[in-house]
């Protein structure tokens, strides 16, 4: 580089007006889309929710009438618990090596994954917080596993969301 093409570099500017405008409408448009996406999230409690296994429905709960229903795909579900208070049960992976252990808090109306064999370190959806209203999901993606709040207008769980 020449000493005339230095000199030049130095005297100009770090920031032109035009620039700090520009960079003052991209912060505004941030700040906008963070507001819109926190504000607008539906904080009512979940009447219940599902847990879907790819595109399948595995199982399904209901807070209200404390009643739960599951299909037996190729995998499967087993319930290791159930209490008043809570209910603790596994969905297995397609071929049973791979599980998550999800817990259900009756009484708070929430549910986590407590334990899974996801991956040795991560384990990302079991350090989700729980699910307690139609705002928030649970995702497992090494094991294709997604568990949605189910809301009281919604009436066919189907019509959730995969991912």
């Amino acid at each position: 580089m020449s000493i005339k093409k230095l000199e030049q570099v130095r005297q100009t500017k770090y920031f032109r007006k035009w620039d700090i405008l520009l960079y003052g409408v991209v912060a505004l448009i941030i700040i906008a889309l963070f507001l819109v996406v926190f504000l607008t999230s539906d904080k009512s409690s979940a009447s219940g929710f599902i847990v879907r296994r790819a595109d399948k429905v595995v199982f399904t709960y209901y807070y209200e009438s404390d009643k739960y229903e599951y299909s037996l795909t190729d995998g499967g579900i087993e319930i290791e618990s159930d209490t008043d208070d809570k209910l603790i049960f596994f969905v297995y992976a397609t071929d049973k090596q791979g599980y998550n252990k999800i817990e259900v808090d009756k009484k708070n109306k929430s549910v986590c994954v407590v334990d899974a064999n996801c991956s040795l370190l991560k384990k990302d959806c079991v350090h989700t917080p729980a699910i307690k209203d139609n705002g928030s999901q649970i995702t497992c993606l090494p094991h294709k596993l997604y568990i949605h709040p189910i809301n009281k207008s919604v009436n066919n769980p189907d019509e959730l969301p995969v991912g």
